[in-house]
């Protein structure tokens, strides 16, 4: 994304007209871009404080969005290493695409700057300088869905699916919101989309049936005896071919824990059972390696109950996901931080069980 300031020339004027706009979608496709609008920064007036354009680059008149398509066959393999790459590729691409903009806009007499893509910078919000989800649906480039994250009609709804958007519906859904008949039609009525591809189809009948179970469900008394049954019927081979078709329970079993937790439990060790099972969870059904929450998760049953049963099993979960995470054809290639957090950890697991 870029942000455009009024000329430096003419104090006077700053929107885009033709001319201009049409070098801007000109340059940015012949640099891979596939996507392309300009948006006014007055229409970010809603924007939260601190991350509108004025905030960015004082005088900001215009916004220019742009967006590229991430790899089909690194789709098909997420959540995976490669697709994780292939996501961090794809931000350096629109880092690079805004940078030459930018420039371009530059050398003809404005003042620009170019938003950095991925990750958020607002950790405490999760957000980013500026939300280029709200830049997207303002320059035209895409609308809004039910997920609250910016569709195109030029993408299948395998595309949609492998971009992880409907895992974000389900995950607001039912962690969230706690609903189950509204995702449910709302399924229906997606399932019945002509270019859906027949294993999608397949993943989204699993998921409209365990919708359904679910809100039918007689949850156990106990939270976490409650995961843990939701997390054995995911399990169920008879029932679910892969941890794919099972999404909803395990989603189901993450918004139990979550509530639970929210619930600042006493027991030490029902804590960190709740944190290994989130952790469990999405080591199942993350979507991103780079920016899974399993480690934190994790992490914190191992420092809540040091010396319990469950802290060693999350030490060597973490250990195998970070290794696996971290391999490929060059062999083992844990980072020098990553180690030492690993290492840190079984200390304070051996320590713990030693004097236990």
């Amino acid at each position: 994304m870029a942000v455009l300031q009024r000329p430096v020339s003419d104090p006077g004027s700053g929107d885009f007209d033709v001319h201009l706009t049409a070098g801007v979608e000109r340059l940015a496709h012949e640099m891979g871009a596939d996507l392309v609008g300009v948006a006014s920064a007055d229409a970010f007036e809603g924007a939260p404080a601190g991350h509108r354009p004025e905030n960015l680059l004082r005088g900001a008149r215009s916004v220019v969005a742009v967006a590229v398509h991430l790899l089909d066959g690194a789709f098909e393999l997420a959540p995976s290493r490669e697709y994780s790459i292939t996501f961090q590729v794809a931000c350096q691409e629109l880092n690079r695409i805004a940078y030459h903009v930018a420039r371009y806009l530059q050398g003809q007499g404005y003042r620009a700057l170019q938003v950095p893509g991925s990750p958020p910078y607002d950790l405490e919000r999760n957000m980013g300088d500026l939300s280029h989800r709200h830049a997207g649906r303002l320059a035209g480039i895409g609308v809004f869905g039910k997920s609250c994250l910016l569709l195109s009609p030029e993408f299948s709804p395998t595309t949609l699916d492998l971009m992880g958007h409907i895992d974000d519906y389900l995950e607001l859904s039912i962690r969230v919101r706690g609903e189950y008949e509204r995702p449910a039609r709302t399924l229906e009525s997606f399932s019945r989309r002509n270019e859906i591809s027949p294993a999608l189809a397949g993943e989204v009948k699993h998921w409209i049936r365990s919708l359904g179970e679910l809100g039918a469900r007689k949850p156990a008394p106990r939270a976490l005896e409650e995961a843990r049954r939701l997390m054995e019927d995911a399990s169920d081979a008879q029932r679910f071919r892969d941890e794919r078709d099972a999404l909803v329970y395990y989603l189901q079993a993450g918004s139990v824990l979550h509530r639970y937790l929210e619930g600042h439990p006493t027991d030490l060790g029902d804590q960190a059972a709740a944190y290994y099972m989130l952790g469990v969870i999405e080591t199942r059904v993350g979507q991103s390696f780079w920016l899974s929450q399993a480690e934190v998760f994790l992490e914190s049953a191992i420092r809540t109950a040091p010396s319990s049963d469950v802290a060693q099993k999350s030490y060597d979960l973490l250990e195998e996901f970070l290794v696996a995470g971290y391999t490929g054809s060059g062999g083992v290639q844990v980072p020098p931080d990553i180690q030492a957090k690993l290492d840190e950890l079984r200390r304070i697991v051996e320590e713990a069980r030693a004097g236990a």
